[in-house]
């Protein structure tokens, strides 16, 4: 809470404020209102609530303190204007609201700076009291207050700067929606609710106060920018609405007043025209023509107050500064230009230079003139409402309404030039840099292609040095060779007669040899199955199976092949479904298989007797093509499955018996799904597609499923298998376009790609899986080979010859599977 403004002391020597407001004590230096203050007093005199609204920077507080508050404490000096009121007394009590988070409530702010006003002006009075609200005090029965010169006073409650309730507001909007109430209690004189309350429940507390009376004045000032807001107030507060007063821009005739009056000592009356001249926007051409007319002539154009008081100071303290009793034509004339671009300066030094950029581009023409800029267009592109309420404070810019629409502009013509000035020297320096910049690139670019050059030119001498050597060592070896090339060719027609009887025999040992490595093999065989020996079976199918192999005639081994296979019986049963199964999973316990068919249906098994499985529950329909893809989630709760309608279904497991959807279809894909796949966790769905993307799906919610993040594209064909590390960071995907990419996501929400494409296939690649490790990727393509990625170099195993569909890894990691 403020209950005065701090301003600069004003004296003989210094009769102007700059930027700030004239305060009560400078009301001797205050000129060129007098018949603003005249007006406003009148209200004030007539009406219990007035306002007093203004465009920023026109002097609002200069107006109430130095020219309103002495009237009004002052009865022989109001007595000029209003004679009928020499026998009353006023007290002006200013009031400007603290508005943090910390702050008191702002009746208790109102009520201190009463409390403290009348304490420092009226001895002797009744005070309020701390429990007591300010409307209870200001109605007491027995209320009153007496000046020095023994006559009734009048408080006049002056609220300042109101508009800081609709802006610093914003941050305590308690303390303002109660304000609100107590302030319509004062404005409207109604009796509070809290008081009302206790009159009802005690009749005598009414006999303590006089509740028609009115004993007070408020006076409320803001910029009308902000009248708007102070209409939804009127809707509680009617008084906001019946006495208003606008305070319009000063006229240059009034300016000159303002400074010559205070200052007729350190002027002549043509150069206070001058100065006046110069915030007009006058010419010096003008000026000297108009020389010896009266200062009337101005009156058609308007100055800004605070401008011109700056333009007044700053000059005031450059003539001391040279030691000078009073103004000169060479001083105003010196100081013009550095005062205005000192003063813009000062405004935007504190602030990012786009700040600056913007006033100078979109403020003022091309050629200079002034120019306007849509508020909600500026805000926050070009600058923060921190900076625009800052700029408007130092008076550089205010706002004005066009058409119902906020604008940006200066506050006067006379800114025009000094803008431009910064602009067109802001724009040389960046010029000038800008070729520095270019010629220091130049400079690098040539010492680079003059030291490439060098570099190519001793690359070309040590070539040329290394041919040199290399022919003389091949003619040297083309003697040596023509000599052993004779004797080369004679050995050569002896050793090819023998070769080939010698690779003759030795084809036929080796097929002697591997024909009896077989017979042993089929016959090792052929006794573990018949239980002579104590063997493995799967070992003695492996012998069986290099039986075939080795064979020089296959057929030899069939009859032990047959035998084997027999004996063996590996296929345990056979499941038959009514489509063609495309897929087929497992249950993370083994019990269930899900098998995805042509026909578009989701079967279960129940494998709980291994030997005599059987369908469990109904097929899972719902899908319109065929299913290509399933998988179980990590608590086997929940089936995922794919198919070529572009959708992914998801299937509740908990009563395997019984299940059913879980959700409605995932509908994101445009064409067919390929592959799915849960992340350990469970709460995150991959699924890959035809139409070359992978989509992630949130799961954590799993009866409502939606989309994690946007497609993660990349690939440049089918994307044909996915996979989860073990930890659930990453995904890899596999595509028809022969490379493997990989998935960060650590933030499932806002997925990534990691690192660059991993190449090398010549293939599609249709499976992918991590080692339990998560340190090793295996991935099975169309070219026949299953390689192994550690992220910067891959190991192809080639050992197929067609195409790998799918890859896995053991459990320990230490066997990798591919078909």
């Amino acid at each position: 809470m403020t209950t005065e403004t701090a301003t600069t002391r004003l004296d003989r020597d210094n009769p102007w404020p700059g930027l700030e407001a004239f305060d009560e004590k400078g009301h001797e230096f205050f000129y060129g209102r007098d018949h603003e203050s005249a007006e406003l007093l009148n209200h004030v005199l007539d009406f219990p609530v007035t306002i007093l609204y203004a465009r920023s920077g026109l002097g609002k507080t200069s107006l109430l303190q130095a020219g309103v508050f002495p009237l009004l404490r002052d009865g022989d000096l109001r007595a000029r204007l209003v004679p009928v009121l020499r026998d009353r007394d006023f007290l002006p009590i200013y009031v400007r609201f603290e508005l943090k988070p910390s702050s008191a409530p702002l009746s208790r702010q109102l009520h201190q700076s009463v409390y403290n006003s009348i304490r420092a002006s009226v001895p002797d009075a009744m005070l309020p009291l701390d429990d007591e609200s300010l409307w209870e005090y200001l109605h007491r029965a027995d209320f009153e207050l007496w000046s020095g010169r023994n006559y009734p006073m009048t408080p006049v409650i002056v609220l300042d700067q109101f508009e800081e309730l609709f802006t610093l507001g914003e941050r305590v909007p308690d303390l303002v929606e109660e304000f609100r109430n107590d302030l319509g209690d004062l404005a409207e004189n109604r009796i509070p609710a809290d008081l009302a309350a206790r009159m009802k429940d005690d009749e005598a507390v009414a006999g303590r106060f006089q509740l028609r009376s009115r004993n007070y004045k408020l006076l409320i000032s803001l910029r009308e920018d902000f009248l708007p807001a102070l209409e939804e107030w009127r809707q509680v507060i009617p008084a906001l609405g019946r006495a208003r007063m606008r305070l319009r821009p000063l006229r240059a005739a009034d300016g000159l007043v303002a400074v010559y009056e205070p200052a007729t000592h350190l002027m002549t009356a043509a150069l206070a025209r001058r100065v006046v001249g110069i915030i007009a926007g006058e010419s010096r051409d003008t000026a000297a023509t108009d020389a010896d007319r009266p200062g009337d002539h101005l009156g058609s154009s308007d100055v800004e107050p605070a401008l011109l008081s700056l333009f007044c100071r700053e000059l005031n303290e450059e003539r001391k500064r040279r030691g000078q009793p009073q103004f000169d034509e060479q001083l105003v004339e010196d100081a013009k230009g550095d005062i205005l671009s000192n003063y813009y300066s000062s405004c935007v030094s504190d602030l990012p230079p786009c700040v600056a950029r913007f006033i100078e581009s979109e403020l003022i023409t091309e050629k200079g003139f002034r120019n306007s800029y849509p508020r909600e267009d500026a805000v926050p592109t070009h600058l923060t409402n921190d900076e625009l309420d800052q700029l408007i404070g130092k008076r550089l810019l205010r706002l004005e309404e066009h058409y119902g629409a906020q604008r940006i502009e200066l506050t006067h013509d006379v800114l025009t030039g000094v803008v431009r000035e910064h602009r067109d020297r802001r724009r040389a320096e960046e010029e000038k840099a800008a070729l520095s910049a270019r010629a220091e690139q130049e400079r690098q670019a040539a010492a680079q292609r003059e030291a490439e050059l060098k570099e190519r030119q001793q690359a070309a001498e040590a070539l040329a040095a290394t041919e040199q050597a290399h022919a003389a060592d091949l003619r040297r070896r083309s003697r040596i060779l023509r000599r052993v090339l004779v004797a080369t060719v004679i050995v050569a027609i002896i050793a090819v007669v023998g070769a080939v009887v010698a690779v003759f025999e030795y084809r036929q040992a080796v097929r002697e040899a591997r024909d009896a490595l077989a017979a042993e093999l089929d016959t090792d065989a052929t006794a573990v199955f018949s239980r002579v020996t104590a063997d493995s079976d799967i070992h003695a199918l492996a012998d069986t199976l290099a039986a075939q192999r080795l064979r020089s005639h296959p057929t030899a081994s069939r009859g032990a092949f047959y035998t084997a296979t027999t004996a063996l019986n590996t296929t345990r049963v056979i499941i038959r479904t009514p489509a063609p199964a495309n897929r087929v999973a497992f249950s993370p316990d083994g019990h269930i298989l899900a098998s995805g068919s042509f026909d578009g249906t989701v079967r279960l098994w129940d494998l709980t007797d291994s030997a005599h499985p059987g369908p469990l529950g109904q097929p899972l329909t719902g899908h319109t093509g065929p299913v290509w893809s399933v998988a179980f989630s990590p608590d086997g709760h929940t089936l995922a499955s794919g198919s070529s309608d572009s959708t992914v279904r998801l299937w509740d497991l908990t009563d395997s018996a019984h299940p059913g959807p879980l959700g409605g279809p995932l509908i994101n894909h445009t064409k067919a799904v390929a592959s799915v796949a849960f992340s350990p966790d469970g709460h995150t769905l991959a699924s890959a597609s035809v139409d070359d993307t992978v989509r992630l799906w949130d799961l954590t919610d799993r009866a409502h499923p939606g989309p994690l993040g946007g497609p993660l594209t990349g690939h440049t064909n089918t994307v044909l298998s996915v996979a989860f590390s073990p930890d659930g960071h990453t995904l890899a995907s596999g595509s028809g376009d022969s490379t493997i990419r990989l998935w960060n996501l650590t933030d499932p929400a806002h997925p990534g790609p990691l690192g660059q494409p991993l190449t090398g296939h010549t293939g599609a690649v249709f499976g992918v899986a991590f080692s339990p490790d998560g340190q090793t990727l295996a991935s099975g393509s169309t070219d026949q080979t299953v390689r192994l990625w550690n992220l910067d170099t891959a190991l192809p195993l080639r050992r197929h010859t067609g195409k790998v569909n799918s890859v896995t890894f053991s459990p320990d990691g230490h066997t990798l599977a591919s078909a």
